[in-house]
């Protein structure tokens, strides 16, 4: 349909699909009851135009919200029929893009991942478990040994309260950040969480015990499925976007995630 025919019609429903004002909304006949749908969630072209004719007005996010609850759906094999998201907390995540943080499980190649795409973004780069080792002047597997787990977790949260305001970074977390509710909450409100997935098999080839506490004398692969069995719904909860770091190389998976983030923040 060109411009001139579409100006004779009444709609129903208009969904726009583009990032920008199209030229053709202001040729359209609406009602009151006429129903307004930006796709596009980050832009939002046609609120204004909502507001302007008394229009009801549906925000992308809404659609985007209804998305994850699918995506919940399809990655745990269940339906949570709790399952909510906070729209303004989902603006945050779009608005806080220019903070990146890297979640998931011992072996997914998160600092490795995170520093390539940090390099090509000309982003800082933050990887926690190396900043603790650095301030404390011993390893985890130390840490862990001599002061125990609770002590590196606080040492972990303060270190995320730290940096987690600083734009333009990607920061590289620790396998169980999201064990604390309240990293889960400063996540969510202040970055783009990339959740890095990888099966158990590449895992336990790819994380070597020698600095795992929790891998310490455990058969590997069996270990590494409990804790993300233990984990699963918190990192699920916690993420953006979702990406297998088994399929391809760590050079080709940060292409890919900055191709995504290029498209989804348009820089």
């Amino acid at each position: 349909m060109n411009f001139p025919q579409a100006s004779k019609y009444e709609f129903d429903i208009i969904i726009n699909t583009t990032p920008v004002y199209p030229e053709i909304l202001t040729k359209l006949l609406l009602r009151e009851n006429t129903i307004l749908f930006d796709a596009d969630y980050k832009t939002c072209p046609m609120k204004e135009l909502s507001s302007k004719f008394n229009a009801r007005y549906i925000n992308g996010l809404e659609w985007l919200a209804e998305q994850g609850r699918a995506s919940y759906m399809l990655m745990t094999g269940k339906m949570n029929s709790s399952f909510s998201v906070n729209i303004s907390q989902l603006q945050n995540s779009v608005e806080n893009h220019k903070r990146i943080a890297l979640i998931g499980m011992m072996g997914t190649g998160k600092s490795t991942i995170g520093k390539k795409i940090a390099e090509k973004l000309n982003f800082s780069f933050k990887d926690m478990d190396k900043m603790i080792e650095d301030n404390e002047g011993l390893s985890i597997m130390e840490i862990f040994e001599t002061k125990g787990e609770a002590y590196f977790r606080s040492l972990e949260k303060d270190l995320l309260k730290n940096i987690i305001y600083d734009d333009n970074i990607v920061i590289s977390t620790g396998g169980g950040i999201v064990t604390d509710e309240e990293n889960i909450s400063i996540l969510k409100e202040n970055c783009w969480n990339i959740l890095l997935y990888g099966s158990s098999e590449n895992l336990a080839k790819n994380a070597s015990d020698k600095n795992r506490p929790l891998l310490a004398g455990k058969d590997k692969i069996t270990e590494l499925e409990k804790i993300f069995r233990d984990r699963k719904d918190m990192y699920f909860r916690t993420s953006n976007v979702i990406v297998c770091s088994d399929t391809d190389t760590y050079h080709n998976i940060s292409d890919f995630i900055y191709d995504d983030y290029s498209k989804s923040f348009i820089i």
